[in-house]
């Protein structure tokens, strides 16, 4: 799916379902969820003009008040994926949010990657006992995403 106006271009699965924006302020781009909502990929752009993505990243933690299970090496991202996406910086988090109720935990993956003054942050969320099927699923799509040639 490529998204011109954003210049990015991300693949899901054909059979999963996209969800409307219902907030015009909102910074979510996209927003896709499985057939039988078990699982969900959200696409966020914002201005990072002065923040690398791992600054943004700590900004979410901060705000909800959680902890990046990735450290050090397992939170960059490599070379070889900013290359691919045509990415400048990148970083990756990791969280268990726990809660009550048959769906939790969720094991909530982000990928954060920017060009220049852009950052999209991709975030993939699955029940956390679904691991197995989900995580191979959900890292081809962190590995589809690319910023699409800049308009002149």
């Amino acid at each position: 799916m490529d998204n011109t106006q954003d210049q990015f271009s991300i693949q899901v699965p054909g059979d999963w379902v996209s969800q409307p924006k219902t907030d015009s302020n909102s910074p979510v781009h996209l927003q896709f969820a499985s057939v039988d909502k078990t699982a969900s990929v959200i696409l966020m752009s914002t201005d990072g003009k002065h923040q690398s993505c791992s600054d943004f990243l700590k900004g979410i933690d901060q705000a909800r008040k959680k902890v990046n299970i990735l450290t050090g090496e397992k939170a960059k991202v490599t070379p070889e994926m900013l290359k691919k996406s045509g990415a400048g910086d990148g970083a990756w988090s990791e969280y268990v949010i726990a809660g009550k109720g048959p769906g939790f935990p969720v094991q909530q993956r982000s990928l954060c990657l920017k060009r220049k003054d852009k950052i999209r942050v991709i975030i993939g969320a699955y029940r956390k006992k679904q691991g197995p099927q989900m995580e191979p699923l959900l890292a081809e799509i962190f590995k589809s995403f690319q910023f699409l040639p800049e308009k002149n």
